[in-house]
């Protein structure tokens, strides 16, 4: 791809004039990287607005010059950019990006920042490589299947990562790659003794989740993880965490319903991946139509004197793929509800199909959107709790009248 191009595609996204109008008013600028310019990159299909680049569970990852440049340009960002608050942001210093990158292996596409500049009267976007070889950036091959010299004497697990986040480019972009190659370099004698630390743990389970989510061929992508398994003594599903080992252990295939979620309490994070159950799947409320199966949140709650503020505990993410068809009529017609329950997490999915009739719903905040394989539900899951003035746990989906077609 030409740098014009490139270009050209950021320049034609809805939020484009509005990023730039940020920047001017912050009289800052700022830059957008990631894995947002590598799907810009790889998407054969050109797409309307910024949000449409973003994977079911990526940041958007910003850069600017001083760390309290942020703060105006948060700000203007979040009050002028539709949805913006339903995305994470965040944000790194050019110099710690710069440094991190000599020691962190890349894909071409994310050696690249995209500057939004609105200092002056000509307001412009630009480009801007981390190892000043921009054109090479762009026209080198964005799916290298191989490690590099040097990547290979990286410990186990942060070779597992980085080869997950390939594995995770390959078969969102690819299809069928041929990565047998990639995995050669595994095997047994190369899996330590001591486990992935609990970050280790929570990266790798979000690279699985994404993964699971955006795969072309989702059987072919759990084949490669299961070949990849067996080379390594099965440490991945032994020591992998919960989405881990349901994706190696539970049987998927094309027909498989695979529902996501991941979201942040006081606790921490809870990432949970659910086979959908053929009967609480369509469990209907009233008389309307579940787009994705019903998942469970629990809502924290803060009883403090400051007033509430929206995604106070940050985001909550659900992502689900299946064989259902859903149309951009019914996303758009989408209300999205939150059903609080009485009891456990562990006791609420055996809930029957009548006692979520008798539940009272309330409205959740949230937008319904399509992306790569999959339909992302994201809600702002501390609401509810701070409406009731307790901590809950609730049942959401995205609700459509059968009439919409």
């Amino acid at each position: 791809m030409e740098e014009s191009e490139l270009i050209d595609r950021i320049n034609a996204l809805d939020e484009a004039p509005m990023l730039l109008e940020c920047s001017k008013r912050a009289k800052r600028r700022f830059g957008l990287r990631g894995g947002l310019l590598r799907n810009l990159i790889l998407s054969e299909q050109v797409k309307k607005s910024l949000f449409d680049y973003i994977d079911p569970f990526s940041d958007l990852d910003c850069v600017v010059e001083r760390q309290e440049d942020w703060s105006g340009l948060s700000s203007s960002l979040a009050s002028s950019i539709a949805y913006a608050g339903f995305y994470r942001w965040e944000v790194q210093t050019l110099q710690r990006i710069a440094a991190k990158f000599k020691n962190y292996p890349t894909l071409p596409s994310e050696r690249l920042i995209a500057w939004f500049d609105g200092r002056s009267e000509k307001a412009r976007i630009s480009l801007e490589s981390l190892d000043e070889n921009l054109h090479s950036n762009l026209s080198a091959e964005q799916l290298p299947p191989a490690f590099q010299t040097g990547e290979l004497d990286r410990p186990f697990w942060d070779r597992i990562l980085v080869l997950l986040r390939r594995m995770r480019a390959l078969h969102q972009f690819a299809g069928d790659p041929d990565i047998l190659s990639v995995l050669a370099v595994f095997n047994t004698a190369d899996v330590p003794e001591y486990p992935p630390t609990s970050l280790t743990v929570d990266r790798l389970q979000i690279l699985l989740a994404s993964l699971a989510m955006t795969s072309i061929n989702l059987s072919l992508a759990i084949k490669a993880l299961k070949v990849l398994d067996a080379m390594t003594r099965h440490a991945i599903t032994q020591q992998g965490g919960q989405i881990a080992y349901m994706l190696l252990a539970e049987p998927m295939n094309k027909s498989s319903q695979i529902t996501t979620s991941i979201y942040s309490d006081k606790t921490g994070r809870h990432i949970d991946l659910r086979m959908a159950d053929a009967n609480f799947k369509n469990a209907r409320f009233k008389s309307l139509k579940p787009l994705i199966p019903w998942t469970l949140f629990q809502s924290p709650y803060d009883p403090g004197c400051c007033e509430y503020s929206d995604f106070g505990f940050g985001v909550g993410v659900v992502a689900s793929r299946g064989t259902d068809p859903v149309s951009l009529v019914q996303i758009e017609a989408a209300e999205i509800v939150a059903l609080p329950i009485e009891g456990s997490m562990e006791d609420a999915y055996q809930i029957a199909q009548n006692p979520l009739q008798a539940m009272e719903p309330l409205p959740l905040p949230g937008i319904l959107t399509q992306s790569a394989q999959s339909i992302v539900l994201r809600v702002d899951h501390a609401f509810p709790s701070t409406y009731l003035g307790r901590p809950i746990t609730f049942f959401t989906s995205a609700l459509v009248s059968e009439n919409a077609q």
